[in-house]
């Protein structure tokens, strides 16, 4: 395969037009029928917008030959615009995660009110604002002098290692993934609710979870550029795995707060809201307190 321009063309337009449609029906939900738009929502609608920008700058690297591999690029200007635009595809990929990931967060903060999960929240709210910030000013600036980022011929000054801070902040997401999808599961299974409705919410989850299985294949991509890989072709793929994990924190963070929406348009599928989440809150002091 010597092009996957197409590929990441189609799988960008796709992911961000259903995104888009997913975080429409959020906004409408919290602001006209449940009337409880707050903070969290806002740092979604965020995420959203520093996605489009991940989504308007993968484009842009097309023009310069990415998707392609490197032997057919031959303009060293090409390479040193793909250098620089990734310093931003970069950053605008890790606050975007990490805008959703807080956004999720505060959701479940306010939801579920029990002292050892609202513990173990914070500390992962603290985890992941911090490292989220660490690593946008990271690859914001890797180099002094910053033109060394691009430019081959600037020898002195230095470089942080981007790689080992892809990889930090690969497992640091990883492991907040896994403690978002798991820490509401006892919660929702204790939940004296039809099995329907258990089978919607594991399917959501599960859903997530491969979502994030996808994401996470972005390490290989890192791994094979760290190894002197295809920077042209192994970029193009890091950008659609990137992708891919930023579309899932939106959705996946935007179905749970969905329920007003579900309630009226499709009420076969979703309890109503007083009940489920007195339930939630009778189950979580069983459990935990």
């Amino acid at each position: 395969m010597g092009n996957i321009a197409g590929a990441l063309i189609a799988t960008s337009t796709t992911l961000f037009a259903f995104t888009v449609i997913v975080a429409v029906i959020r906004v409408w939900s919290r602001l006209y029928l449940s009337r409880n738009f707050a903070v969290e929502d806002c740092l979604m609608v965020t995420s959203l917008l520093l996605y489009a920008a991940l989504t308007a700058i993968s484009y842009s690297l097309l023009q310069y030959g990415l998707g392609q591999h490197i032997s057919n690029v031959h303009s060293p200007h090409s390479i040193t615009q793909i250098s620089k635009l990734t310093i931003a595809l970069g950053a605008t990929f890790v606050a975007g995660v990490g805008a959703a990931k807080i956004s999720i967060l505060l959701f479940y903060l306010k939801t579920f009110a029990i002292r050892t999960i609202s513990i173990i929240v914070m500390i992962l709210l603290v985890v992941t604002t911090s490292y989220t910030i660490a690593c946008c000013l990271g690859l914001i600036f890797p180099c002094s002098p910053f033109g060394r980022a691009w430019d081959p011929t600037i020898t002195h000054g230095y470089c942080i290692d981007r790689f080992a801070l892809y990889y930090a902040h690969g497992g640091l997401n990883l492991a907040v993934d896994l403690a978002i999808i798991g820490l509401p599961l006892p919660l929702i299974w204790h939940l004296h609710v039809p099995k329907r409705e258990k089978l919607v919410i594991s399917a959501l989850v599960t859903v997530c979870i491969i979502a994030v299985a996808v994401g996470s294949t972005r390490f290989w991509a890192t791994h094979a550029l760290q190894n002197g890989g295809d920077l042209t072709w192994h970029t193009a793929l890091g950008v659609i795995f990137g992708e891919v994990e930023v579309s899932a924190n939106i959705v996946c963070g935007s179905i749970i707060v969905m329920r007003p929406f579900f309630r009226r348009y499709v009420p076969a599928v979703i309890m109503s809201e007083g009940d489920y989440m007195s339930q939630i809150t009778s189950s979580s002091m069983v459990s935990f307190v």
